[in-house]
């Protein structure tokens, strides 16, 4: 994700419940680009570190992710442009941010939560996931993009392919875009 430009200087996180139940995240303050073994923090979900380094300001979230999807075994928390830009937008609603153009934002994204602004690291953000746990991709408001999958590379799948439809939608703004029909998605979501 870095390689990709996905993520820059410290910003984002992302963490994997292991078998245990315990988990491993990046920790607070690192760059996924000089990121070691060594550093990644592994903590029980008491928040009780187990090894590593200081577990991400925003640890929160990411449990009650766990907590609220028990499918779920990865979250990825990106900062990534369009998203980002795409999540300081007024207007947003929960479902989809804009209509879907492509297949693949349909398939490996489809419904978003919007998450109010909240500080980074703010204990309510946890709340307002559980609020919306009908959602397994959230929107944060002025702050970035939380995809929560059954396993990492799919939660790093989705991450990147709504960076890539954000992406599409912003470039795409002043064009004549055809979008996906209500049969379409549903066709997709079956």
């Amino acid at each position: 994700m870095y390689q990709q430009g996905y993520v820059a200087g410290s910003a984002g996180n992302l963490s994997v419940l292991l078998d245990d139940g315990s988990l491993l995240a990046t920790p607070t303050g690192s760059s996924f680009g000089s990121l070691v073994e060594a550093d990644i923090s592994h903590f029980t979900r008491d928040g009780l570190l187990l090894g590593g380094k200081a577990t991400t300001k925003e640890a929160a979230f990411h449990l009650a992710c766990y907590a609220s999807h028990p499918n779920v075994r990865a979250v990825v928390h990106l900062h990534s442009t369009y998203a980002t830009l795409l999540a300081s937008t007024t207007g947003l609603q929960d479902g989809q941010p804009f209509v879907p153009f492509t297949p693949y934002f349909v398939m490996k994204v489809n419904k978003v939560g919007i998450l109010e602004y909240r500080k980074p690291g703010s204990p309510l953000i946890a709340q307002d996931i559980f609020d919306k746990s009908q959602y397994s991709t959230y929107l944060m408001q002025n702050h970035g993009l939380i995809t929560c999958a059954a396993s990492l590379f799919e939660a790093q799948y989705a991450a990147e392919e709504f960076e890539e439809s954000a992406k599409l939608w912003y470039l795409g703004r002043a064009l004549p875009i055809r979008t996906l029909t209500q049969e379409e998605i549903r066709e997709l979501n079956r």
